[in-house]
């Protein structure tokens, strides 16, 4: 059984991604500034409580709003917010397999605001994305 929990924590969303089966363990994902502006943490539930945190993304943008999920082969995907010193955001992916090399990039969106973004991955290991975008001003 696959379970998906969103927290939110100071206004942003914090993630833990779903065990695969039952005896994996659960993933907790959060965005928290930590004095070098927000970036991406990751731990994994362990047998005597949480792992030590570790910092997975380290942009120069404010990296904000992360969702994860864990495919059937135990793939970490993570989507999250990228916003500049401007306000202009960006979608921005990771993909992190078990011995392999995390694979990232940026999802074009030809809008300047996006935010509340959503990641799901079906059985056969496609992603699904959605998010909310604005142009101009959001008075």
């Amino acid at each position: 059984m696959r379970i998906e929990i969103f927290l939110a924590l100071c206004g942003l969303v914090a993630c833990i991604g779903q065990a695969a089966a039952a005896d994996d363990p659960v993933r907790l994902v959060w965005a928290a500034d930590r004095g070098q502006g927000f970036d991406i943490f990751t731990t994994v539930e362990e047998k005597s409580g949480w792992g030590t945190a570790t910092r997975i993304v380290d942009g120069s943008e404010a990296d904000i709003t992360p969702t994860c999920t864990v495919d059937q082969s135990g793939r970490l995907w993570l989507l999250w917010i990228a916003r500049d010193m401007e306000g202009r955001s960006e979608l921005r992916y990771r993909i992190d397999a078990i011995g392999a090399k995390p694979r990232e990039g940026t999802i074009s969106t030809g809008f300047d605001g996006n935010y509340a973004p959503v990641l799901l991955v079906d059985r056969k290991g496609i992603a699904w994305v959605a998010w909310s975008s604005y142009t101009g001003t959001s008075d």
